[in-house]
C-alpha cells in the first residue's frame, strides 16, 4: 500500500493551474482502461480513479516549476543515463502533485502515467530514485498487479 501524504512528481508542460479534467478522463478510457472521476476542485483537486479492478482516491496539487525540481529530474536520471526525461523535464513549466489516501502502489504509477500523458512530461517517484516516462510507469504498474510484461 502507498502511504498517505507521500507525494510522486509529474512534470508538465502546460502553465496553467487547471488540471485539464476532461481530456485526463477521456485519455483514461480511452487508452486505460480506467475511470476517472472529478470527486472536488478546490482547494485542491480531488480525484477517483478505477483501473483493472482497483479503485483509490488522489489529491493533485498543482505548482510552478522550481530550480530544485530540474535537480532532482537529472539526479534521479543519472542512473539511467541517454533516456532524455530529464531534458524534457527541463521544458516544463508547472509540477503536478500526486497524492493517494489509500491504495496499491500500482494505482498511483498508472495514474501518474496517465498524468504524464497528457501533461507531455515525465513523472518523479516520490523517492527521487526514478524518472519516468508514460510507458515506464505503465510497465512498473503493469509488474507490481503481478500481469504480464509487454516487454518479454
Amino acid at each position: 500500500m502507498h502511504p498517505l501524504g507521500v507525494a510522486h512528481f509529474v512534470f508538465a508542460q502546460s502553465s496553467g493551474n487547471a488540471l485539464p479534467f476532461e481530456q485526463l478522463a477521456a485519455q483514461a478510457r480511452a487508452h486505460f482502461a480506467g475511470t476517472l472521476t472529478l470527486v472536488t476542485k478546490e482547494p485542491r483537486t480531488r480525484v477517483s480513479y478505477e483501473a483493472h479492478g482497483a479503485r483509490a482516491d488522489f489529491v493533485i496539487s498543482i505548482r510552478p516549476f522550481l530550480g530544485e525540481d530540474e535537480e532532482a529530474a537529472r539526479a534521479a536520471e543519472s542512473g539511467a543515463p541517454g533516456t532524455g526525461l530529464a531534458d524534457l523535464a527541463a521544458r516544463c513549466r508547472t509540477i503536478w502533485t500526486v497524492e493517494m489516501d489509500v491504495g496499491p502502489e500500482w494505482l498511483m504509477l498508472e495514474l501518474c502515467a496517465l498524468l504524464a500523458s497528457v501533461a507531455l512530461g515525465p513523472l518523479l517517484l516520490a523517492d527521487g530514485s526514478a524518472l519516468l516516462g508514460v510507458r515506464g510507469a505503465r510497465e512498473r504498474a503493469r509488474i507490481l498487479r503481478g500481469a504480464p510484461s509487454l516487454t518479454r
